[in-house]
């Protein structure tokens, strides 16, 4: 292979990976935005559930919650105690 064959091979490759990233960038991109998306869309919906002080007193005494993270995480599952805990216990439950 000559020195302008290698230029050509390497510039040739140079693009494809340039290409590359961009792909993979632009798809980040959207995939970090769904998410962000999803995760505001589950905050403004849990905001209406009614959680009980006995069960944050319990996530923060118990499981070393603070209390925004106790009533959060409390929102997010309904009010529901238990699945709190399971998430917390076997997050792959989910």
């Amino acid at each position: 292979m000559t020195k302008g064959e290698r230029e050509k091979s390497n510039a040739d490759l140079e693009k494809v990976t340039d290409h590359v990233e961009e792909a993979d960038s632009e798809s980040l991109r959207k995939s970090v935005g769904a998410v962000l998306n999803f995760a505001s869309k589950k905050e403004v919906k849990a905001t209406n559930v009614k959680i009980a002080a006995d069960d944050v007193h319990f996530l923060i005494n118990e499981l070393n919650l603070d209390k925004k993270e106790a009533e959060n995480l409390l929102k997010q599952h309904n009010g529901d105690l238990l699945q709190v805990v399971k998430q917390l216990v076997d997050p792959s439950n989910n």
